[in-house]
């Protein structure tokens, strides 16, 4: 006689992650080592399911960490502040969003890996978008500045003179650093 004996285990489904959202959506990379006003964004995800143990967020795109902790804000959303030191690839005329990959982990060890936050990251100063800075991107500051038509951008890129505010002063400084006028070496 065969007596069969069975054990069953049930393992918690992988944690739900929806709502991937950056805020800002676009920044501007860190060039000074020291992220100032508009150079960070703040990642963020609603996460469900029983037992969750960790969130975090593959910064590796944008010169961050693989693994990056994600915060409860008790709520079920998890959030990462974070800034850019690698640009986001630039094809067919424009920068293109880095999809940053969340991995949400029970106490199971069952994870979801399935969302990604996109997050589109310009070169510091790079007022028009085009990939380059260049003296035209401190006449383009200058104009949109004053409110000219057909100048639009957004107004972190531009701010580089690390006041926290876009005034004809970034056009300037812009200016003087593409020019590598000494004592503006750095763009903030």
């Amino acid at each position: 006689r065969t007596q069969t004996n069975y054990i069953t285990v049930t393992l918690a489904a992988a944690p739900l992650v929806t709502g991937p959202v950056a805020m800002p959506a676009v920044i501007p990379t860190d060039t000074d080592g020291s992220p100032g006003t508009g150079e960070t964004t703040v990642l963020s995800v609603t996460v469900t399911g029983a037992n969750v143990a960790s969130v975090t967020v593959n910064l590796m795109a944008i010169g961050g960490s693989t693994a990056a902790a994600m915060t409860d804000a008790g709520d079920g959303t998890r959030t990462a502040s974070t800034a850019a030191t690698i640009a986001s690839p630039f094809a067919d005329g424009a920068y293109q969003p880095v999809n940053l990959v969340v991995n949400a982990t029970n106490t199971d060890g069952a994870s979801n890996t399935t969302v990604t936050i996109p997050l589109t990251v310009v070169k510091n100063g790079d007022a028009n978008e085009d990939n380059r800075v260049s003296l035209y991107d401190a006449v383009y500051t200058a104009r949109h500045t004053l409110g000219m038509e057909g100048y639009p951008m957004t107004e972190s890129v531009g701010e580089v003179s690390g006041d926290s505010e876009l005034s004809l002063h970034d056009a300037m400084y812009l200016a003087k650093h593409v020019l590598a006028i000494p004592g503006y070496e750095q763009l903030h």
